[in-house]
Order: C-alpha cells, then structure tokens, then sequence
C-alpha cells in the first residue's frame, strides 16, 4: 500500500512538474498523458506481484496439505498386529486357538516395514515376514522345533 502511494505521489508531482513545462512550451495533453500512464502502469506492477505472491502462497500450501493427506492414508492403510496374525494363520491353514505364539514384532528390513510372526504347532515353528502395509507375505518359514 505505501508503495502505491508513493509511486501515484510520484506520478502528481511529475504531472505538475510536466504542467509547469506545458505552459511554457505548449504541450499540455503530452505531459499528462505521461502522468496517467505511469501511475496506471505502476498499479498494474503492484497488481501483478501481489497476484504471484498469493498463487505462490496457494500452491505451497496446496503441496503441503497434498502431502500430508498423502502421509495420513498411507499410516492409515497399515495393517495390526491382529490383521498380521490372522494373515500368517490363514497362510498356515490354522486357527488361532490351534498354536502357541512364540514372536510377535515389528521390524524394518532395506526399508520395508514388516510384521514378524511366529508359532509353534505339532513339534513345528512356522516363521511369517508379513509386509506392514501391504499385508503380503514376504516369506514363510517352516522348521522342526528341535533345530
């Protein structure tokens, strides 16, 4: 706002300096008209940079909210605990009620996210790698409990 203010003061004074020159010399309507378009030109440089500011402002806060959106459904589409076991179960072709826990964890293998699951049924330990945010098996294990 003081910028434009200051530029139309600007623009008044040469307007009554280029009056003063005009009765002089006789060229009254040159001079004003050079006033009118500095002041225009100099509201339409205060318009445009306050135009760009604000898109600029609005597509960084775009980005932003776009990427926390981002990051909110991906937390939200990881799968429980009880959503792994139920997965590494299914795969084994059990109920729960059927074998004993042994580990239930979380881990991060080269940057995956992963369940790690394992239970013993009938002398056997079966061993899961189930994907935290996919829910596929990255692999299963089935070992003799004496080894």
């Amino acid at each position: 706002m003081k910028k434009k203010i200051i530029i139309m003061a600007a623009a008044l004074g040469l307007g009554l300096t280029a009056a003063g020159c005009a009765s002089q010399s006789g060229g009254t309507a040159t001079e004003t008209t050079t006033a009118a378009e500095t002041t225009t030109a100099a509201e339409t440089t205060t318009a445009a940079e306050t135009t760009t500011a604000a898109e600029t402002t609005t597509a960084s806060e775009t980005t932003t909210a776009s990427a926390t959106t981002t990051a909110a459904a991906s937390n939200a589409a990881e799968i429980t605990e009880a959503k792994a076991k139920e997965i590494a179960l299914k795969a084994a072709g059990f109920a729960e009620n059927d074998v004993q826990f042994t580990k239930v964890s979380q881990d991060v293998d080269d940057g995956v996210k992963k369940f790690e699951i394992e239970f013993v049924k009938d002398n056997k330990e079966y061993s899961y790698d189930i994907n935290l945010e996919t829910g596929d098996i990255i692999s299963q294990e089935i070992d003799d409990v004496n080894d």
